[in-house]
């Protein structure tokens, strides 16, 4: 006697997003630009690992023309924290937390000067968004940063 076994699976296909609600995909990465809050560097740099990312790490002309696009649409009209300090040695610039060195930089003329004690680095509306250093106590904005999920899809049968 011979039996059929005859099986059905159902294939279901998963799209998954490569960013969270409310961020921004460019590349590999998502960005949030925070704008219902401001807060000094250390504080912004926290809530952004509250969020699984970082204060952004511009390492590209591409990347940098990226955020000053969206942060002039945005209408703010204010400066962003990114996450470049010199706290540590004063003129020795350095991605935090990575704590690699910037193989790009988009300093605005004259910048950075640490004038009155100025170590944390932003994006400056006033200089049209190229970089300027501040005091890391100061108020800002922020931007941060984390790995895009890329375009995924899970098979689930």
């Amino acid at each position: 006697m011979k039996f059929v076994l005859l099986l059905l699976f159902e294939v279901v296909a998963i799209y998954a997003e490569p960013c969270p609600g409310g961020w921004t995909h460019h590349g590999t990465s998502c960005y949030s630009f925070v704008t219902s809050a401001k807060e000094h560097w250390v504080s912004a740099s926290y809530f952004c690992s509250l969020h699984e990312a970082t204060l952004v790490e511009v390492n590209s002309a591409n990347e940098s023309d990226f955020l000053r696009r969206q942060l002039s649409s945005l209408g703010v009209h204010a400066d962003f924290w990114i996450g470049l300090t010199d706290d540590s040695l004063e003129g020795k610039w350095e991605w935090l937390p990575s704590g690699a060195t910037p193989s790009y930089t988009e300093w605005a003329p004259g910048q950075p000067d640490n004038g009155h004690n100025e170590d944390c680095a932003l994006m400056s509306r006033s200089k049209d968004y190229h970089w300027n250093d501040d005091q890391c106590d100061n108020n800002h904005h922020f931007i941060c940063e984390r790995e895009s999920a890329g375009d995924q899809i899970t098979i689930v049968g």
